[in-house]
């Protein structure tokens, strides 16, 4: 039996919808958003230690409208899904962004700690663009010419995943992947300064007194825009980054649906 993890639900649809075979798992968490605890650990017990952090900040923030217990209990099954059973091969549904990036790195630390990790057993489906800009032709085709995750891989994202959870910027060894130098670097452009504000934060306020106010969808389409293929920011993120911004600098009006300056 096969699982395909993907990036996300659009894509789990799109797999199903194409009649891939096996069972589909979407990834879904913000990584690079709220607290970050490493894994002690790969039983259960100390799986839920790292997902009872994450699962409390996402009830805080609302996202979902679901409480601590229950996305825990939703965390829980995606670990067990992935773990608990002897898969014939585990497929991962990645893009380039600094979303995908870190997301990839926590399943391969998973898959690795937990005593899953095959080689030639998990494979990747890896695409330098949007997955949900692809064909059904095309993403076939990108299965049909998945890549074997091998061991060097597999200690680069794990390395990284390890940093990341600890509170620090990942340093990549230069013969990492390029993608994860490039998340590396967002990364940097989130860590706050002395006065809490991180180099992104800085060119939000900036973009705003360029374009003067402006809606918040229109904003966040701006900054992905700019991005292109690298663009990661969700609506649910962007909103609480924007609502940091604003908490440290009392210029930053964020107002129902519209950002200005004053």
């Amino acid at each position: 039996m096969v699982l395909h993890v993907t990036n996300g639900d659009v894509i789990a649809e799109r797999l199903s919808n194409i009649g891939m075979q096996g069972i589909i798992l979407p990834w879904r968490e913000i990584l690079h958003e709220g607290p970050r605890a490493p894994y002690k650990g790969f039983d259960t017990t100390q799986r839920a230690l790292v997902n009872l952090v994450r699962a409390d900040f996402i009830a805080d923030q609302g996202w979902g409208g679901e409480s601590a217990p229950n996305i825990l209990f939703d965390m829980t099954q995606r670990d067990a899904l992935l773990l608990d059973r002897p898969w014939d091969e585990v497929v991962l549904w990645f893009e380039r962004d600094l979303y995908d990036q870190l997301s990839l790195s926590q399943v391969l630390t998973l898959l690795e700690g937990g005593g899953r990790f095959t080689e030639p057993g998990v494979t990747l489906v890896f695409s330098d663009q949007h997955l949900h800009t692809l064909t059904d032709d095309e993403l076939r085709n990108r299965f049909d010419r998945r890549m074997i995750v091998d061991r060097d891989l597999l200690d680069h994202y794990r390395a990284f995943y390890q940093t990341f959870s600890e509170g620090r910027v990942p340093q990549p060894e230069t013969s990492a992947p390029t993608v994860l130098h490039d998340a590396a670097a967002r990364l940097q452009e989130l860590e706050p300064g002395p006065d809490g504000l991180s180099a992104f934060d800085r060119s939000i306020i900036a973009l705003v007194k360029r374009e003067g106010p402006i809606s918040v969808h229109a904003l966040l389409q701006l900054v992905n825009d700019a991005l292109g293929n690298d663009a990661f920011w969700s609506d649910l993120a962007f909103v609480r980054r924007l609502r940091e911004v604003a908490l440290r600098d009392p210029s930053f009006i964020l107002e129902s649906e519209t950002v200005s300056i004053v």
